[in-house]
């Protein structure tokens, strides 16, 4: 029982150093990427820690499995190479129990990850989604500037010759509208953006000012003089039907008989097994790193996971594509790489037990 205890709270607390260190790397990463966004002005500057920190949320199921399969492997290996293990093993206890209790901690890793990648995942990617929408949209107009010339809507160009910092009004706009030679020119004394709170609508409101329209078909035009004058700013919004195979919710794909929302729902499971398979790959490696570099191990503890997730982002590609009939599924890359694993922890007990008996035999 102390062992038990002493090995899950060295495990706990190696993997959550690892995610630490992860999540740094990872938000030092997006938030980087972040700024370019703010920077080509596809989102606004307040909205950058939202959206990286639903990213964050949204990595867990990647984080979680590579932080767990790598404190395994220090925690294991430090065993090993200080001669623990070998005194535990000389006081009865089996090679079989301690992949038993790495199992069981892989499990409640994998219940983690499997909460996020089924259920959690698809609601932060929608709100992500549409919070990239909302601040596109919010960042194209704050970020109108005055003394140049930029597309304002359709077949629109905005001009104006200053624009306060304190009411964010805009002297003297111009607005061309049209194409070709039929154009339509609207000059006004002020401007300023309005926000209809009830539908969430945007409007360019121009005081004080006057329309000029061209025919080019009978070199006509006409002039009207307002007051008042609104024009709808045009936004992108995101749409219920409009969605990726991520936005859909686990229960959907699940009731789905479409191939390829089966497929989608099989990838939301690779976390899971990744936790579970991961983890107990990096005990067989550990137990045999004795005398031998610790870097070694991890390494090949490191190529193994790769192997595993691109072999199965390959197949998910070719399913996609039709090379492999969908009904195959990603199930056959799971069972082969369970059925290699179970081998070597076979393999490795009976090898084992087979040095125990011949350590007996030659003591008698």
């Amino acid at each position: 029982m102390i062992f038990n205890n002493l090995l899950y709270k060295n495990i706990l607390l190696t993997s959550v150093l690892l995610i630490i260190a992860l999540i740094a790397i990872f938000l030092t990463t997006r938030f980087g990427n972040s700024l370019t966004e703010v920077v080509a002005g596809n989102i606004a500057t307040k909205d950058i820690f939202k959206i990286v920190g639903l990213k964050t949320l949204i990595s867990v199921e990647d984080i979680l499995p590579i932080a767990l399969f790598i404190g395994v492997f220090a925690v294991i290996t430090n065993l090993v190479n200080n001669r623990e293990w070998l005194a535990i093993q000389s006081c009865g206890m089996p090679q079989t129990k301690l992949f038993f209790l790495v199992f069981k901690a892989s499990l409640l890793a994998a219940l983690i990850v499997a909460i996020s990648s089924l259920i959690l995942n698809p609601m932060l990617e929608t709100r992500l989604r549409e919070l990239k929408e909302e601040t596109k949209n919010r960042a194209s107009i704050e970020g109108i500037k005055s003394g140049v010339f930029i597309k304002f809507g359709k077949n629109q160009t905005f001009y104006s010759e200053s624009k306060s910092q304190e009411d964010k009004k805009f002297t003297k706009p111009l607005i061309v509208k049209g194409k070709n030679l039929d154009k339509e020119v609207l000059r006004s004394k002020t401007a300023y953006i309005e926000n209809q709170r009830s539908t969430g609508d945007k409007f360019a409101v121009f005081e004080n000012g006057t329309t000029i329209s061209m025919n080019s078909s009978d070199d006509s035009f006409s002039r009207t003089d307002f007051d008042r004058y609104l024009i709808r700013i045009e936004q992108k919004k995101f749409s219920e039907h409009d969605k990726y195979l991520d936005f859909i919710p686990s229960i959907k794909l699940l009731q789905s008989n479409f191939l390829l929302h089966r497929i989608e729902l099989q990838w939301r499971l690779v976390p899971i097994f990744l936790c579970v398979f991961m983890a107990l790959t990096s005990v067989v490696v550990a137990l045999n790193s004795y005398n031998k570099s610790w870097h070694s191990g991890l390494l090949i503890t490191i190529a193994i996971y790769f192997i595993y997730s691109n072999v199965l982002g390959t197949i998910k590609s070719m399913l996609r594509k039709g090379e492999i009939p969908m009904e195959v599924g990603l199930w056959p890359v799971h069972v082969l790489f369970c059925v290699g694993l179970l081998s070597l922890i076979f393999w490795k007990s009976k090898l084992n037990l087979f040095t125990v008996l011949r350590k007996a035999i030659n003591s008698q």
